[in-house]
């Protein structure tokens, strides 16, 4: 199995991507995460992520989950066709996605 978690490129909510990514990863899942662009990405809490695919490189048909990870930086999102288009695709396979709210 393959996951998606699709972060902003910036202020993404560290935990709803680092917390289910472990879990997912120590399942045996494997897991990328993208965003609008490559390199490091500083989330709102500090953390860093490496990101070596961009939105526009996803080939939905390589995975089996699709994940969007709040916060601030979310916001990006909103009007996004890429992203749109993502979900709208994985909900026409009956892949599984969604948004992801990280509650202690």
């Amino acid at each position: 199995m393959k996951a998606l978690f699709i972060i902003a490129p910036e202020n993404f909510r560290d935990e709803e991507l680092l917390k289910p990514k472990k879990i997912l990863e120590s399942e045996g899942i494997e897991v990328d995460v993208v965003s609008l662009r490559k390199g490091r990405i500083r989330g709102m809490l500090g953390s860093e992520v490496e990101v070596s695919k961009t939105i526009d490189e996803v080939d939905i048909e390589d995975y089996d989950a699709v994940i969007l990870v709040g916060g601030i930086g979310a916001t990006v999102f909103f009007d996004n066709e890429d992203v749109h288009r993502i979900f709208q695709r994985s909900a026409r396979k009956r892949k599984g996605c969604g948004c992801y709210m990280y509650l202690p």
